[in-house]
């Protein structure tokens, strides 16, 4: 019989960044998540179905929002403060 090894995962890889950059990482995984939906209804034309395809619209835009608050933020958290 094959063993199957599971690694644990939980948020603590990603505690020690940053709110902007934790912003960034989800949407990278929201726009992946959306990507597979979509490979699959290509490639199994029985799941290419109104509902995944509105689940893999709803991952991208919730992806663009995602970067839209972690990319300005980002440069806020890397500016210096003006000096005085």
């Amino acid at each position: 019989m094959t063993q199957m090894h599971m690694k644990m995962i939980g948020n603590w890889e990603i505690a020690h960044f940053d709110e902007p950059a934790s912003f960034i990482l989800y949407a990278e995984a929201y726009l992946q998540a959306s990507r597979l939906v979509c490979l699959r209804m290509q490639e199994d034309n029985s799941d290419n179905t109104w509902p995944n395809a509105a689940v893999a619209m709803m991952l991208a835009a919730h992806s663009v929002e995602l970067f839209l608050k972690g990319e300005p933020l980002a440069k806020l958290f890397s500016e210096k403060p003006p000096k005085i």
